[in-house]
């Protein structure tokens, strides 16, 4: 379950250049803050969404 997570936020940074601006600020942030995984592989990923969110600003 612990790679799937990984893969699924991957997959999430992709679709952030399709995905409208109020989506992500209203619904994909608080989303992201809730995750309850603190593995490094979640948390790498995590910051690879952060990382493409404010890359596409």
């Amino acid at each position: 379950i612990l790679r799937l997570r990984a893969k699924s936020l991957f997959c999430i940074s992709k679709l952030l250049n399709i995905i409208d601006k109020w989506t992500v600020t209203e619904r994909l942030i608080p989303t992201l803050e809730m995750v309850p995984s603190r593995e490094p592989q979640v948390l790498m990923a995590l910051m690879g969404v952060y990382y493409e969110m404010v890359k596409s600003k």
